[in-house]
């Protein structure tokens, strides 16, 4: 959702390669016509990289290397890669600055999946990016969101927080991805009551069924 007619925030799916399949999400810096282009032209970098390795740390370092040597002074882009084995309930996660992505477990508990933290992408050429894997079991929701949604703020100026968006998410999972998804993006309303929208929101969220993940 962006906060003006075009945006900066970013997610994507990158397609199979031997039974992986990639889930990014992003933040270009700023917002309006400049932050979409660079959105545009980094989505198109992603696949080039991404094509044929789903190697997450391996991708976000290309990935890095190229945008680096053409990024406008004072650009970046903070950007999570999350490469998902269905079949064996693995995620394995590369994040460059990114916010890390929530874990609502079966029971309804929630908490972030610890990532190996790096820097955004086109700060320096010269950045390796790590991987954390994590293992999903069934009934497991993961959910990966842009900074638009913890910094949106209301005409107090409170923000709406990472503690409220863990109650939403709590509360809010039974009904699978989507469901979740618009009870979050209701609650962003409501805290918002009508406050004009400062910052791009981006979602996306996965979830385990009884076989592997969805």
């Amino acid at each position: 959702i962006p906060a003006s007619k075009v945006g900066g925030d970013l997610y994507d799916f990158l397609e199979p390669v031997e039974g992986k399949v990639g889930v990014l999400i992003g933040d270009v810096s700023g917002k309006g016509v400049s932050a979409a282009l660079y959105m545009a032209k980094l989505s198109s970098e992603m696949r080039f990289h991404a094509r044929g390795c789903l190697s997450p740390g391996r991708v976000l370092t290309e990935l890095n290397r190229s945008l680096s040597e053409e990024m406008e002074s004072g650009m970046f882009v903070t950007l999570a890669l999350m490469v998902i084995e269905p079949e064996k309930r693995r995620l394995t996660i590369s994040s460059a600055g990114h916010l890390p992505p929530l874990l609502r477990a079966r029971d309804g508990a929630v908490s972030e999946l610890q990532i190996k933290g790096n820097i955004p992408l086109g700060a320096f050429e010269d950045i390796h990016y790590g991987e954390t894997e994590h293992m999903v079991q069934a009934g497991d929701s993961v959910i990966l969101y842009t900074d638009g949604v913890t910094e949106a703020m209301n005409k107090e100026g409170v923000l709406f927080g990472t503690e409220q968006l863990k109650r939403v998410i709590a509360s809010s999972g039974e009904g699978g991805p989507e469901a979740l998804l618009a009870a979050v993006s209701r609650s962003i309303a409501e805290h918002t009551s009508g406050f004009p929208q400062s910052d791009d929101v981006a979602m996306v969220c996965l979830s385990v069924d009884q076989e592997h993940v969805n």
